[in-house]
């Protein structure tokens, strides 16, 4: 046992150090076309798009703004000449999104497929709905790095995405062992709890954070396992 936990924690230090020094995606794109064209990004990014009612995506762009003041430089990584200023991202949704008359929610029929492309000057992100384009942002932030000239930098190239298996998830089972909403958040990429001691406000906070990150709660409910013992 003791063997097998050492062989597997080498074999994730091996997979950690190589995806680092390779810049690689995770999980791995479908289909990703490299141009080994570097391109600098401008400190702040324009967003093109017309949904300004799709409080899914404004969202969205808040955590990438975020998320993107939290790159470090990678070590040891060659200074490469910028072939041009990336200062837009455009975003493109086939079937729109408009919230104004109400929340979108993951169902068991979303789209999650998305196109990226990075040419010069721009970064386009396109997808059928919603979905495809939150995890088309993951994507972007995964590809960009600092350089040693302490400049945000992303190679160009086409990227085509789609989910492997239509239905991923997690199991947390919070009723044998209490975890608070922050902790939950920390799964929230794909997860499925046994809610047992948590308050209805609870509930629905936990159903609208995982809505924003495209992500669909189903909940079950049960009695405990020795009610008649």
């Amino acid at each position: 046992m003791k063997c097998s936990i050492t062989c597997f924690l080498y074999l994730l230090f091996i997979v950690v150090y190589y995806i680092s020094k390779c810049h690689s995606i995770v999980p791995k794109a479908y289909k990703h076309h490299k141009t080994g064209i570097y391109h600098n990004l401008v400190e702040v990014l324009t967003y093109n798009h017309s949904y300004k009612s799709c409080y899914i995506l404004t969202e969205a762009l808040k955590r990438f703004e975020e998320r993107l003041t939290l790159i470090k430089q990678y070590p040891k990584v060659p200074i490469c000449l910028p072939n041009s200023t990336i200062d837009t991202i455009k975003i493109s949704i086939t079937r729109g999104c408009n919230e104004s008359n109400g929340e979108l929610w993951p169902s068991e029929s979303i789209i999650e497929t998305y196109s990226l492309f990075i040419f010069s000057k721009r970064i386009i992100l396109k997808s059928e709905e919603i979905w495809g384009i939150l995890h088309g942002l993951e994507t972007i932030l995964q590809l960009i790095y600092r350089s040693p000239l302490e400049t945000n930098m992303i190679e160009g190239g086409l990227i085509w995405d789609e989910p492997s298996f239509p239905h991923r998830g997690f199991l947390i089972d919070t009723s044998r062992h209490y975890l608070s909403l922050k902790e939950i958040e920390k799964f929230l990429g794909a997860f499925h709890p046994y809610l047992l001691i948590y308050t209805p406000n609870d509930v629905k906070y936990l159903l609208n954070y995982a809505r924003l990150l495209g992500i669909r709660i189903m909940p079950e409910f049960d009695t405990p396992d020795h009610a008649n013992s």
